[in-house]
Parts: C-alpha cells; sequence; structure tokens
C-alpha cells in the first residue's frame, strides 16, 4: 500500500512499516527472501502506476486502510502498541 499513499503520508506509513519490522523480524526476513517475493511485487507494479494516476484524495482510503492494518499487527494483548 505505501507507494499507493499520497506523499504526505509516506514518511507516517514508513514509520508503521519500520514498527512492524522491528516487532516481526523474522517474518519480515522471510518475506523478503520468498521466492515468490518478486513475482509479487512484479504482479504489482501495474496496479501501482493506474492507482498513482489517481488524485491524492481517491488514493486515501486505500492508504489509511493500509496504515491502519499494519499498525494493528503491531498491537499487544493488552491493545498497546509495541
Amino acid at each position: 500500500m505505501l507507494p499507493i499513499c499520497p506523499d504526505k503520508e509516506v514518511d507516517s506509513f514508513k514509520t508503521i512499516i519500520a514498527k512492524f519490522e522491528e516487532t516481526y523480524p523474522q517474518f519480515t526476513k522471510l518475506l523478503n527472501e520468498s521466492k515468490y517475493h518478486q513475482y509479487a511485487v512484479d504482479s504489482m507494479a501495474r496496479d501501482i502506476t493506474r492507482e498513482r494516476k489517481k488524485s491524492d484524495k481517491a488514493r486515501m482510503p486505500q492508504c489509511s486502510f493500509g496504515k491502519s492494518m499494519t499498525k494493528s499487527l503491531t498491537n499487544t494483548v493488552s491493545g498497546k502498541i509495541c
């Protein structure tokens, strides 16, 4: 979702992603080293190009969802952010 976000949202999303990677380093490593990783990146490239042509306002719901979903994955059982 990061490439779809409007430019003004990128830094805050990167912070959320960094926290996710810090919380789940082994999972992140497995994803990045997967033999399917490059295929997934390549498959999404056309979709990203198409979405980037839309206005910031039109892309914001997807960006917000991606940020919210990623942030929720770093929540602890007690509901506090790690």
